[in-house]
């Protein structure tokens, strides 16, 4: 079975619309795949439309973002939920807005104080999602208004009126992002666990943690891990009895060099033994 269940469209920060990601799973001749956009479900619709004239079987799902004290980096993916409820589109729109109302405030600031940079100066280093104050910082020095990115925060973001400047909502934590992909009927995997950056006793442990709130499933078979990565997941999602899944993480080749859809890097992920894989693709 030819399946990829991780890649992007400019629904987020990929680099090409749903429906020229659905012809490009035609073209590797995939037979399951699945559009998992960060935080929104926005272009689910338009790749199910050409993936039914391709006579494709895509999977709905989302890629959520989730802060977390210990783990560096953490996302879960969410599939199969109800991404059309009106109360979900509420949940992740909620997110969106508030980093927008914060981002736009920063760049009134700065306005006001005669520096002349606007949100698509900052969009083009965030890819078009999730924007940080390290993506003003590279806008900053590409403007020539600072020496380097740490003066961006000496000499304003971390003082004020950019201090004050605070997102209501903060990051949903792992938590909660599961919890919410439940509550829509979906199901809960853990996207690339080498983000986590975590030793294997600390990681086995978060992931009891996860697990404790819903958590199904592991991408043990992703792009940008290693082989040895790759089998030290797959040993851990087993001892579980956990879904194990494979995901290319397709963005385009200027956001992701070299990492193709179906096939990852280098052909690294052709090989992926996927398991109770039938909770995702029915």
């Amino acid at each position: 079975m030819k399946i990829d269940l991780h890649m992007h469209t400019t629904a987020s920060d990929g680099e090409y619309s749903p429906t020229e990601v659905v012809k490009m799973v035609k073209e590797k001749g995939l037979e399951i795949f699945a559009i998992t956009d960060h935080d929104t479900t926005s272009g689910v619709d338009e790749a199910l439309e050409e993936a039914n004239r391709q006579g494709l079987r895509l999977i709905p799902g989302i890629e959520f973002s989730a802060k977390d004290n210990e783990a560096k980096k953490v996302h879960i993916l969410g599939y199969n939920l109800d991404y059309r409820n009106p109360d979900f589109i509420a949940i992740y729109k909620s997110y969106t807005d508030d980093r927008n109302r914060r981002n736009n405030e920063f760049i009134q600031k700065f306005n006001e104080l005669g520096i002349n940079i606007t949100l698509e100066d900052v969009k083009k280093y965030a890819k078009n999602v999730n924007i940080r104050k390290p993506e003003f910082a590279k806008a900053l020095l590409e403007k020539g208004y600072i020496a380097d990115e740490e003066e961006a925060y000496t000499k304003y973001l971390n003082q004020e009126p950019f201090k004050s400047i605070k997102r209501e909502k903060g990051e949903m934590s792992p938590k909660e992002v599961i919890e919410t992909i439940k509550r829509f009927g979906g199901t809960a995997v853990l996207a690339h666990p080498y983000t986590l950056e975590l030793e294997e006793e600390n990681l086995i442990r978060k992931i009891e943690e996860f697990i404790s709130y819903g958590l199904e499933g592991m991408e043990c078979f992703h792009s940008r891990q290693t082989k040895e990565q790759m089998e030290e997941y797959e040993k851990i999602a087993n001892s579980y009895n956990l879904i194990i899944t494979v995901g290319s993480d397709f963005h385009g080749p200027n956001v992701h060099p070299n990492i193709e859809i179906g096939t990852g890097k280098n052909n690294n992920i052709v090989d992926a033994r996927v398991k109770n894989i039938e909770k995702i693709i029915g």
